[in-house]
């Protein structure tokens, strides 16, 4: 199983209703065999507010993936140049 690690980095009103800005910044894998888990973080939030506590989450397969660790891999650079 896997989870999404966020905090919560900002909070900003849609139609008066308070919201809560989640940035996500590692995985949790659960092994569903053992209950092991791993955690894999890709990085850490800098804002004065952050004592060490993250958030862990169910994924939420509605939300787009983000290039900075939500679910895109990086295959290098191309073979050849694009002119």
């Amino acid at each position: 199983m896997r989870f999404d690690i966020k905090f919560p980095a900002r909070t900003y009103k849609v139609q008066g209703v308070d919201k809560t800005y989640w940035t996500t910044h590692g995985t949790l894998w659960v092994d569903e065999k053992t209950r092991k888990m791993t955690i894999q973080l890709d990085s850490l939030p800098l804002y004065k507010e952050f004592t060490g506590k993250m958030w862990v989450f169910e994924p939420d397969i509605n939300s787009p993936a983000n290039k900075f660790g939500d679910g895109a891999t990086y295959d290098g650079l191309p073979d050849e140049p694009q002119f």
